[in-house]
């Protein structure tokens, strides 16, 4: 079973809660703790060489999944909350082609939000 969490300090933010019936198995949310980057879509992200790609992060805060639960819970900021001269850069490293050759790396300024 699941619900939502809502955060409205600057924006609103909705946190993503499984509920159980046993508390020693249930979700930890962290609303105030460090930050740290997540890809949004996890193990769904895929990069492809040669095409457009979009590369979705959240700004967020790690909770503790319920036990049995294999995805990860975060408490993430709203757009609102993250100053908008902010741009974080991200480095991707792809295998060369050639096998001999050194890796290919890529910095991206991420500056689009939403």
């Amino acid at each position: 079973m699941n619900s939502s969490l809502y955060r409205n300090t600057v924006g609103r933010v909705q946190i993503p809660i499984v509920l159980c019936p046993d508390p020693q198995k249930a979700q930890i949310t962290h609303i105030d703790g460090p930050l740290t980057f997540e890809v949004k879509w996890g193990d769904r992200q895929c990069l492809v060489r040669g095409k457009d790609n979009i590369f979705d992060v959240h700004i967020a805060t790690q909770g503790e999944s319920p036990k049995n639960f294999r995805q990860s819970v975060y408490a993430t900021l709203s757009t609102e909350e993250i100053p908008k001269d902010l741009h974080p850069i991200a480095e991707f490293e792809f295998e060369s082609l050639d096998p001999d050759d050194k890796p290919v790396v890529i910095l991206a300024n991420l500056d689009l939000r939403c």
